[in-house]
């Protein structure tokens, strides 16, 4: 399972990189976005081109790829959002434990200042 979602990764990566979009998570989202308006004004359009089975089966290509790209927010999110909070977070650790480590000491050898260096 991991290796076909490694795979699909690296595919949805490289089709936003086709797109262009991967500069920026603006670029990610104002894509998402016309992505959802275009299929939104197609699915309005086709009761008035199309009928039947035809409209039938004409929908459920665009209601698939929604629910593709509900699966994509997911994956673009925890690379693009959680993953760099994440990181910050272990390095807002690091800084103040190091700080701790600093004002500890400086107590410990009877030094009054307050200084964190």
């Amino acid at each position: 399972m991991d290796a076909s979602l490694d795979r699909y990764r690296r595919a949805l990566w490289a089709s936003m990189e086709h797109l262009c979009v991967t500069e920026s998570v603006e670029r990610k989202f104002v894509a998402g976005v016309s992505i959802q308006f275009a299929v939104a004004v197609l699915l309005a359009l086709l009761p008035f081109v199309l009928t039947g089975v035809i409209r039938a089966v004409v929908t459920a290509a665009p209601l698939g790829g929604a629910a593709v790209a509900l699966g994509n927010s997911p994956l673009i999110a925890r690379r693009d959002f959680v993953a760099p909070v994440r990181n910050l977070e272990a390095a807002a650790t690091t800084i103040a434990a190091s700080a701790g480590r600093s004002v500890t000491s400086a107590s410990v050898n009877g030094s009054s200042s307050s200084s964190l260096t």
